[in-house]
C-alpha cells in the first residue's frame, strides 16, 4: 500500500546518508531490509549508528526496522512490549481527563474547570478521540467557545453514519478531521486537499505557494489559518516549511475522502512547477524541495514528457547534486526511473548506460569541483546520446551564458582508442608498495590492503581501505625498518594479516577492533613458523585460514572470537618447496610440489631419468583427496603441437613453473612450462590417481607459446590470467569456458615492467595494481564489450600472432590542461602503436562567433624509444603568449629525460631534448622564464646535478644556463635563487656552495642571516640539500 512506498522511498534515503550502495534498487521493504542487516553486519563501523524512528503506527514496519541495532522507536501502540526484546519507556498513549480538560478549555468560554471537567460533555468527547492526544488537539483547535458548540459537534459525531472501524477507529479521527476541513472556507478547502500531493516530508514554504499559485501573503496567511486548526505545523523562521501529521496526509491521500485523483494532484503539483520555470527545470529555485522530489512526482503522475524533459536535462542533475552535495540522490531517481520504464513497456537502456557511468566513475566524482556536464564530456563513449545531449548543453550555456565557464564543446580528429580499464585509483605512496589483496566481492563493500611507503623507516603502515571510496579503515603503523613481503586479507574484509620478512612472521589484526590476534596451539601439535598464509574465500561467521610452514605441514585453522585455533585438519609433508592454495571459491585446497626421486620411462630420447610434480586435489569439507596426478617437471617438444617428458639435462627443455585448476563446463589443469601454457583434462577421467606422464603426449594440450609465461591466476571458473612478454609487458586472459577446442583471450598491454594483478574474487574483473609507476589501481571488467576478445583455434596460440593480430590503435597514455583566461589548451602524448613511436600534439580551444573551435598549435614525433611520458607542469606567459610544459620521458625503469616544450600563439615552438639521462629528476623552482631541476643517475645515486634553464618563447629556444654537481654524502649542498622585485627583469639570479663546511665558512660565503637559517633549519634532519628563495627583503 502507499504507507508501505513511502517507507521504502525514506529508508533508500537514509541508505544514501550512511554510503551504502547497491547494484539494483531494493524493489520491495523485505528486500531493503535484508541489504540494510547485510551492510550493518559487515561495515562494523557503521553498526554502532543510533537511529531514532518516530511515530511507528504498523507492526509490519517496526518488524522492517530490526536492522537498527541501536535505535529509539517512538510508537503509540504497546503490544510491541511482548514482540521485542527492546527496552521499553512507557508513556501514556493517551490523554487523561485533566489534560483533554485543560486543552479543551485552553479555547473555549469554560468559567469553571472542575465543573467541565467533571461534565458528561468532556468524556464523551475523549470517546470520540479515543483518548488520542493527535484527535483531542484537532477538537480544541476547532473554535467551538462554548458547550453548546461542543454539544453540537457530538451530536453530529453520534449520528454519523458508521463505518466498519478498525481497531485504531481511524474512522472516528477521520470524522474529527473531515469536520475541521468543513470549517474552512471552500476554496481554502480545496488548496487544503491539495496538500495531499507532496510527500511526507517537510514541506517548504515556496513549494506550497507553487502547488497553490497563491501570493506569499495569501499563502502565510492560509497555513496560519491551518496551523491554529491543527490541521498542520508551520514552521516559520529563516527557513519556512510545514509538516503535515501522518494522519492527516492519510485522510488527504484516501480515495473516499480526496476530491481529486492522487495521480491528478501529483499533475497539478508538475504544472504549477512547469509555469514557474518554463520547463527550464534547472532555473527553478532550490526551495529544499523540488530538486528532492520532482521525479518521484513526475513518475507517480506518469508524465512521460516531462521525465524525459528532466532525465536528459544534465544541467538540472549537475544543480540537484550541488544542491544535495550527493551523487548517491541522482543514482536514486535514475534507478527509480528505469523501473518506471520497465514497468511500462518503454525503453530503458539508454538510461541504464547513464546510471553505469556514475557507477564506474563515483569515486573519482569530486562534488565540490566536478561540472557534470564537463565530467559527460570526458567520461562517456563518443557518439552515443549521453555525449551528443552533453555537447548541445554545453554550447547552449555557453551561448546564452557568456563566458562563464567553458566546455569542450567538439573534438579533434585523433582516431584514439578507448581504455580497457572501467576504473582506477591512486592508492599508494611510492613505488616500493608492490603488495595488494582484495576481500571477496560476496560479503559486502570489497576492501584492499596495501602497504605506504614500505621500507622508509619512519612513515611505513599497513592501510585497509574501502575500494569504491578509498575511506581508511585501517592504518597501523609498523616497527622501524619493517620489511614487509605479503599481505592478505579476509573474505569479509574484517581481518588482516602481513608477512614481516626479517623475522619470519606472520602477524593477523582485526580491523575492527585494531587488535592483533594471536595462534594458539596449547598442545604445539603444529609449527606456527609459516612461509605461507591465505584465508578462504568462503566463511562462516570467522575466517578459515590455511598455513604451510617452512618444512611443508599444511594446518586449518579457525579464528575464535580474538584467537586462532587448529583445526583437525591437516596434511604431513617433508617437502619444503610445497606450493597450496584454495581453489574453487574455497571449496577445495590445491597442492603440487616436486617429487625429486625420479622415474625412468622410454622417449624419442632414449631411456630417461624423468623428474616429477605431484599434484593433489582435496575437498575442504570432507577433508578428503579429490585427485592424486602426476606431471613432469620438464618437457621438450617434438612436433609444432606435440610435447613429451625428458631429463632436466636435456638442453632446450622447458621447466614447469606454474599450475592452476580451471573449472567451468570441465575441470581441466592448467600447466605452463616456461614459454609453454597448455591443458590437462580431469573431469573425464574416472580415476582419483592420474599420470600423466606416460600419456604426456596424446594428453597435454597446448594453448599458447610466448616468452617468460609466469603468475598464473584463475578466477575459480573459466578465466585464467598470466603474464607474459611480447613487444610490451603484458597480461593476458583466457577464457576457456567452451566445448570445443576454440578458446577466447585478450591482451592487456602495459608500457612498462613493475605491476601485479589479480581477479576481483566472485567477479569477471581484474585488478592491475602498476606499482612502479603511477601508484594507479586499475580494473577491468572482462565482460565490457570494448575488450577486443579473439579466438584461438585449433593451433596453439604464438607469439608472433599476439604481436601482429591484435586490434593496434594508437592510445593517449598522458594529458595536461594550461588555461588562459579560463580557455583551456590540452597537451596530448599518443602511442602510435602501428608505428612504434609516440608523438606529442597541443590543441587549443578558441571562442569563435559564440562556438568553441579547437586549433592544432604542434605535433612532434618522438622518436626515441620512450616507455612512458608524465606530463609534470604546463603555464602560460601572458608577456609573449608562450605556452610552456615540462615533461619527464622514461626510456626504462631505471632512466628518464626532461624534455622542456614552448609553444607560442603563432604555432611556432621550440623543443628542448636534455641528452642526460637520470634515474631521478625533480622541479625545483618553475616560473614563468626560468627553470631548476634536480636529478641524479643510478649509477652513484650520491652523485646529483643542479640544471637551471631559461625558457623561450617558440622562436627563441630555450637553453640550458647552468649545470652544477655535488656529492651528496661529501658535500651536501645550498642553492639561493634570487628572484628581481622589477616585474620587468625576468631573470633570476642563482648561487651554489657545500653545505657540510664550518660554520664560520659557511657565515663567510652566506652571511650570518642565511648561516643562521641553515644552521637552525639542519638541527635534527638528515637533509643534504638547502634551497633558499630570496626576493627583495622576504627570504625562505
Amino acid at each position: 500500500d502507499t504507507n508501505k512506498d513511502n517507507l521504502l522511498i525514506i529508508l533508500q534515503e537514509l541508505c544514501v546518508d550512511i554510503g551504502m550502495e547497491w547494484k539494483e534498487l531494493p524493489h520491495d521493504l523485505q528486500d531493503l531490509q535484508s541489504y540494510m542487516t547485510h551492510f550493518l553486519e559487515v561495515n562494523k563501523e557503521k553498526s554502532n549508528i543510533l537511529f531514532i524512528f518516530d511515530d511507528v503506527c504498523k507492526k509490519e514496519h517496526y518488524d522492517i526496522l530490526t536492522f537498527a541495532k541501536k535505535a529509539v522507536i517512538i510508537s503509540q501502540f504497546q503490544h510491541f512490549q511482548t514482540d521485542f526484546s527492546h527496552y521499553i519507556i512507557p508513556i501514556s498513549e493517551q490523554f487523561t481527563i485533566e489534560e483533554t480538560t485543560q486543552l479543551l478549555a485552553m479555547n473555549s468560554d469554560v468559567q469553571d474547570l472542575q465543573l467541565f471537567q467533571n461534565s458528561n460533555l468532556v468524556r464523551k468527547i475523549m470517546e470520540i478521540c479515543t483518548d488520542l492526544p493527535f484527535s483531542v488537539a484537532l477538537v480544541a483547535a476547532m473554535g467551538l467557545k462554548s458547550q453548546e458548540k461542543l454539544n453540537e459537534f457530538l451530536i453530529l459525531s453520534e449520528n454519523r453514519k458508521s463505518y466498519n472501524q478498525p481497531t485504531n477507529n481511524l474512522s472516528d479521527i477521520y470524522h474529527i478531521i473531515a469536520y475541521s476541513i468543513g470549517q474552512l472556507s471552500v476554496k481554502h478547502q480545496q488548496l487544503f486537499y491539495l496538500l495531499g500531493a507532496f510527500k511526507r516530508v517537510p514541506i517548504t514554504l515556496d513549494s506550497i505557494q507553487s502547488l497553490w499559485t497563491t501570493s506569499n501573503n495569501e499563502t502565510i496567511t492560509l497555513v496560519q489559518e491551518l496551523n491554529n486548526k491543527s490541521l498542520l505545523t508551520y514552521i516559520s523562521g529563516t527557513r519556512k516549511y510545514c509538516v503535515v501529521h501522518d494522519i492527516i496526509m492519510d485522510y488527504l491521500q484516501q480515495s473516499k475522502y480526496r476530491q481529486k485523483s492522487l495521480q491528478h494532484l501529483h499533475e497539478i503539483l508538475l504544472e504549477n512547477y512547469s509555469l514557474q520555470c518554463q520547463r527550464n527545470w534547472s532555473c527553478y529555485p532550490n526551495d529544499k524541495y523540488f530538486y528532492q522530489h520532482v521525479v518521484s512526482h513526475a513518475i507517480q503522475a506518469g508524465s512521460d514528457s516531462i521525465l524525459q524533459d528532466i532525465m536528459t536535462d544534465f544541467n538540472w542533475m549537475d544543480r540537484k547534486i550541488n544542491i544535495l552535495k550527493s551523487l548517491c540522490h541522482l543514482k536514486i531517481d535514475l534507478q527509480n526511473y528505469i523501473q518506471y520504464l520497465k514497468q511500462t513497456n518503454q525503453i530503458w537502456q539508454t538510461f541504464e548506460e547513464l546510471l553505469q557511468l556514475f557507477n564506474r566513475y563515483q569515486s573519482s566524482f569530486n562534488i565540490a569541483i566536478t561540472d557534470l556536464i564537463q565530467f559527460l564530456l570526458i567520461a562517456s563513449n563518443k557518439d552515443n546520446w549521453i555525449i551528443r545531449r552533453a555537447l548541445e548543453l554545453a554550447q547552449e550555456n555557453q551561448k546564452y551564458q557568456g563566458s562563464s565557464y567553458w566546455k569542450i564543446a567538439a573534438y579533434d580528429e585523433d582516431k584514439t582508442s578507448k581504455s580497457a580499464w572501467t576504473n582506477f585509483k591512486i592508492i599508494a605512496a611510492s613505488k616500493s608498495d608492490n603488495l595488494l589483496a582484495c576481500s571477496h566481492s560476496w560479503y559486502g563493500n570489497l576492501r584492499i590492503i596495501h602497504t605506504n611507503n614500505k621500507n622508509v623507516s619512519k612513515d611505513c603502515k599497513i592501510i585497509v581501505k574501502d575500494y569504491r571510496t578509498l575511506d581508511i579503515l585501517l592504518h597501523q603503523h609498523l616497527q622501524t625498518y619493517s620489511d614487509i613481503d605479503a599481505v592478505r586479507i579476509s573474505a569479509d574484509g574484517r581481518v588482516i594479516a602481513f608477512h614481516e620478512n626479517w623475522v619470519s612472521k606472520w602477524i593477523i589484526y582485526d580491523v575492527e577492533t585494531n587488535t592483533q590476534i594471536h595462534f594458539v596451539d596449547r598442545l604445539k601439535q603444529t609449527d606456527i613458523d609459516f612461509k605461507e598464509l591465505e584465508f578462504s574465500p568462503i566463511m562462516d561467521h570467522y575466517p578459515t585460514i590455511m598455513t604451510v610452514s617452512k618444512t611443508g605441514f599444511i594446518q586449518i585453522w579457525e579464528m575464535q572470537s580474538n584467537r586462532i585455533i587448529p583445526t583437525n585438519k591437516s596434511i604431513i609433508s617433508s617437502c619444503s618447496s610445497l606450493n597450496c592454495h584454495f581453489i574453487c571459491h574455497g571449496t577445495k585446497l590445491l597442492l603440487w610440489w616436486k617429487n625429486y626421486q625420479p622415474m625412468t620411462i622410454n622417449t624419442s630420447q632414449g631411456q630417461n631419468a624423468i623428474y616429477e610434480y605431484e599434484v593433489q586435489i582435496w575437498y575442504t569439507d570432507t577433508w578428503q583427496c579429490q585427485y592424486s596426478i602426476r606431471v613432469p617437471a620438464h618437457i621438450i617438444p617434438i612436433d609444432e603441437n606435440q610435447f613429451e617428458p625428458v631429463a632436466d639435462t636435456v638442453k632446450k627443455s622447458r621447466t614447469l613453473n606454474g599450475i592452476q585448476v580451471l573449472t567451468a563446463k570441465q575441470t581441466m589443469l592448467a600447466v605452463a612450462y616456461d614459454d609453454i601454457l597448455g591443458l590437462l583434462e580431469l573431469s573425464n577421467s574416472q580415476l582419483t590417481n592420474l599420470d600423466f606422464i606416460p600419456q604426456f603426449t596424446t594428453s597435454f594440450q597446448p594453448i599458447v607459446k610466448c616468452r617468460d609465461i609466469r603468475h598464473l591466476q584463475s578466477n575459480n571458473q573459466a578465466l585464467l590470467a598470466f603474464r607474459c612478454h611480447l613487444n610490451n609487458e603484458c597480461i593476458l586472459i583466457l577464457d576457456v569456458d567452451s566445448d570445443s577446442i576454440q578458446y577466447n583471450y585478450v591482451k592487456l598491454e602495459f608500457p612498462k615492467r613493475g605491476n601485479t594483478f589479480m581477479f576481483i574474487p566472485g567477479k569477471d574483473q581484474l585488478l592491475v595494481y602498476d606499482y612502479s609507476g603511477s601508484q594507479h589501481l586499475y580494473e577491468y571488467n572482462l565482460q565490457d564489450d570494448d575488450l577486443h576478445w579473439q579466438t584461438i583455434n585449433n593451433k596453439p596460440l604464438t607469439e608472433h600472432q599476439l604481436n601482429t593480430t591484435y586490434h593496434i590503435q594508437d592510445e593517449i597514455i598522458a594529458i595536461s590542461c594550461a588555461y588562459i583566461n579560463n580557455i583551456p589548451v590540452i597537451v596530448k602524448m599518443i602511442n602510435c602503436k602501428r608505428l612504434h613511436y609516440m608523438k606529442l600534439k597541443a590543441t587549443g580551444f578558441h571562442n569563435y562567433q559564440d562556438n568553441i573551435q579547437h586549433k592544432p598549435l604542434l605535433q612532434y614525433d618522438l622518436l626515441e624509444d620512450f616507455q612512458s611520458i608524465s606530463i609534470k607542469a604546463s603555464r602560460y606567459r601572458k608577456s609573449d603568449d608562450t605556452f610552456i610544459f615540462v615533461i619527464h620521458a622514461k626510456k626504462d625503469h631505471f632512466s628518464q629525460q626532461i624534455l622542456i616544450i614552448t609553444i607560442n600563439n603563432h604555432g611556432e615552438s621550440s623543443i628542448l631534448l636534455d641528452s642526460q639521462c637520470y634515474f631521478w629528476i625533480s622541479s625545483i623552482y618553475f616560473d614563468h622564464n626560468n627553470l631548476l631541476t634536480y636529478q641524479w643517475k643510478k649509477e652513484d645515486p650520491t652523485k646529483c646535478y643542479i640544471k637551471s634553464y631559461k625558457l623561450g618563447n617558440g622562436v627563441t629556444p630555450t637553453k640550458v644556463m647552468n649545470s652544477y654537481s655535488f656529492h651528496r654524502d661529501n658535500d651536501g649542498l645550498v642553492c639561493k635563487i634570487n628572484i628581481s622585485t622589477n616585474p620587468m627583469d625576468n631573470a633570476v639570479t642563482i648561487q651554489f656552495s657545500p653545505f657540510y663546511m664550518q660554520e664560520d665558512q659557511l657565515i663567510k660565503f652566506w652571511g650570518h642571516n642565511i648561516a643562521n637559517l641553515l644552521i637552525d633549519t639542519s638541527h635534527g634532519t638528515f637533509s643534504h640539500f638547502y634551497v633558499i628563495i630570496e626576493k627583495g627583503e622576504h627570504l625562505t
